[in-house]
């Protein structure tokens, strides 16, 4: 892999996601809520919510009523996804969320 302007190029699968993707989900959720509210939610509270979030009802609800696609690495692991609400019927859509696990983040 070549780097391009600074970062290492690397090959992503961009797919819809499906029940099975639910356990790698929440550990990209969990991983960069960890990372980005660290020192400003105290931990629990952050994990309160993802439980109550990302629980496997709550997920498979918002598989089949929203739009998740998932971001996968070349060797498959789950580097992040986003949600997306129902396209409404003028075509528009809100973007509700957009996690990428830490290690996939650029830092510098």
């Amino acid at each position: 892999m070549g780097k391009v302007r600074g970062w290492i190029r690397m090959e992503w699968l961009i797919r819809a996601m499906e029940s099975s993707d639910i356990k790698q989900v929440r550990q990209v959720a969990k991983q960069s809520w960890h990372h980005t509210y660290e020192g400003i939610i105290p931990e629990h509270i952050q994990d309160q919510f993802l439980q109550s979030a990302y629980h496997d009802k709550m997920m498979e609800r918002r598989i089949e009523q929203s739009l998740l696609l998932a971001a996968e690495a070349a060797d498959g692991t789950m580097a992040g996804f986003v949600n997306l609400s129902p396209v409404q019927e003028d075509g528009k859509a809100e973007l509700t969320s957009i996690y990428i696990d830490p290690a996939y983040q650029k830092t510098e």
